[in-house]
């Protein structure tokens, strides 16, 4: 499923109106390799969506290891 994005960078609160869920962000953003990038002081998790879609079929066969 390829999910097109309106922003560049989207946070997980923004991500879940596309239908992924808050949980499944989340473990996103821990994953090696995780295309994210964070705010000053690492608080807000932004994700680099130009990349989010192929890092998902990346971690959904189990290549990031």
């Amino acid at each position: 499923m390829q999910t097109q994005f309106y922003k560049p960078f989207m946070s997980i609160t923004e991500l879940t109106s596309t239908g992924l869920s808050r949980d499944y962000l989340k473990n996103l953003s821990r994953a090696n390799g995780a295309p994210i990038i964070r705010t000053m002081g690492g608080g807000k998790i932004y994700f680099i969506t130009a990349e989010l879609n192929d890092f998902i079929i990346k971690v959904t066969k189990g290549e990031n290891k």
